[in-house]
């Protein structure tokens, strides 16, 4: 219907019109396709919709303001670079600003594939990043261990900003990053496999991440809801890998899974 962009958030959908193109008729266009909705039995409640005219500001500030820094289990703060902040050396900070790529440190998924690599990587180790997005989860590993890391993905806008957060971070010497899939990936063993993507890419890629993944090896996947867990870890089963751990945060889930 011509909005500028459009998310939903705890089952409301919030769009954006300009001033100019929305109008009344714009709104009972919008009422009719709800109840058309409606009564093909969708729990839409037409009732609800709200209008707000919001007067223009300086986005960008405000943007900047609403982008607060995010400690990751005491030892990893994530920070955009405009926010400048003294913590112990023992803290490694990752500095990212929101981009075109996955990965801010704000989504649950996020956050929840940090918490467990922190639990479970170890210092000499080989760490393979599937869809690596903004890189972040390649940085964590590349400041809490000195693994041998492979992070890609097959965005070349991802992989650019990747890249480039590799070297703000000063780890682009500890990481190999390229634009491609895990087909690319040839006789290595990881002893690490992070993978914050999603139930159906996970399950298309399982037999190519097990046969990436070492003996005794582990796999971290997210950007799993919670209701998809049964199909996952049926399809997981399917390759004799154990899941081993499980944790969650507000809708969404991650899992660890074992090779032995």
């Amino acid at each position: 219907m011509g909005a500028q962009g459009c998310y939903n958030q705890e089952n409301i959908l919030r769009a954006y019109f300009r001033n100019s193109i929305w109008d009344d008729v714009k709104k009972d266009q919008f009422q009719f396709y709800l109840h058309q909705l409606a009564k093909l039995q969708f729990p839409v409640q037409r009732d609800k919709i709200q209008v707000q005219r919001i007067e223009d500001r300086d986005w960008n500030v405000q943007w900047k303001q609403s982008i607060k820094p995010i400690e990751i289990c005491g030892k990893i703060l994530i920070k955009p670079s405009w926010i400048t902040i003294e913590l112990p050396l023992s803290t490694k900070v990752i500095e990212i600003d929101p981009q075109m790529a996955f990965g801010t440190g704000v989504h649950a998924t996020t956050q929840l594939m940090l918490k467990l690599l922190t639990e479970h990587i170890k210092t000499q180790v080989r760490i393979m990043d599937m869809g690596t997005g903004s890189g972040i989860l390649a940085i964590a590993a590349a400041h809490l261990s000195n693994a041998q890391i492979i992070a890609f993905d097959n965005d070349p806008i991802a992989t650019d900003t990747a890249r480039q957060n590799f070297i703000k971070n000063q780890v682009l010497g500890k990481v190999h990053i390229f634009c491609g899939t895990i087909d690319s990936v040839k006789d290595i063993a990881f002893d690490l496999i992070l993978a914050n993507i999603n139930r159906s890419i996970i399950i298309e890629s399982l037999s190519k991440i097990y046969r990436c993944l070492s003996h005794k090896g582990l796999a971290i996947f997210s950007g799993i809801l919670i209701d998809e867990k049964k199909q996952l870890v049926e399809h997981i089963e399917k390759y004799d890998l154990k899941v081993v751990k499980e944790t969650q945060q507000g809708e969404w889930l991650a899992l660890v899974v074992s090779n032995e």
